[in-house]
C-alpha cells in the first residue's frame, strides 16, 4: 500500500479573487478573476502544471498559463484541465453549456438500440476499474530491463 503525505492547504492564493476551483483526488486548482491559474496538493503525476513532478509546498501559481485566457479550470483524479476558449454555440443557454451537435455522431448509431440501464450499468464498470488501475499503476514498471509480466509461477517460485 502506497502511503502518502499530504499538507493541508487553508490559505487561498494571496490577494486574488478566486472565480472558479475544482477538486481532484490529490491536488486543487483555482482560477482567480485576473485569469492567473494557481494550484496545490500531490503532484506526483504533475497534475499541478508546474513543469515536473516534484513534491511542491502549498499555493503554486501555474505563470506558464498567464495571459493565455484561461476561463475554465476542472481536474481530475491525476490530471488538470484549463479551458481557454469560449464557449460559442448557437443553441447554448449558457456558457458551460456545449448545446446540440449539428449532426448526430457516428458512435450514436452503434448502441442507439441499446437498453440505458446497460449503458449506465457498463459505464459503471469502466469507471470501478478505472479506480482500481489507478490505485496499482505504481505498481507496474516502466524499467526497459523489465518489460516481460510475470507469470503466476514466476511470482510463487519468489516465496
Amino acid at each position: 500500500e502506497v502511503v502518502r503525505e499530504t499538507e493541508r492547504v487553508t490559505d487561498k492564493p494571496p490577494g486574488e479573487n478566486i472565480i472558479s476551483i475544482d477538486v481532484g483526488a490529490e491536488h486543487v486548482v483555482a482560477l482567480s478573476k485576473t485569469g492567473k491559474v494557481f494550484t496545490w496538493g500531490m503532484n506526483n503525476e504533475g497534475q499541478l502544471g508546474v513543469g515536473h513532478t516534484n513534491p511542491v509546498q502549498g499555493v503554486v501559481h501555474v505563470a506558464a498559463l498567464d495571459n493565455q485566457g484561461v476561463n475554465q479550470v476542472a481536474a481530475g483524479k491525476s490530471h488538470t484541465a484549463f479551458w481557454t476558449a469560449a464557449v460559442k454555440s448557437p443553441c447554448a443557454t449558457s456558457s458551460t453549456q456545449l448545446g446540440t451537435p449539428s449532426q448526430i455522431p457516428s458512435e450514436y448509431r452503434k448502441i442507439q438500440h441499446v437498453d440505458i440501464k446497460l449503458i449506465r450499468a457498463r459505464l459503471q464498470i469502466l469507471s470501478h476499474f478505472s479506480d482500481l488501475i489507478y490505485s496499482s499503476w505504481r505498481l507496474l514498471s516502466y524499467d526497459p530491463r523489465f518489460r516481460e509480466v510475470p507469470t503466476y509461477s514466476d511470482v510463487v517460485s519468489i516465496y
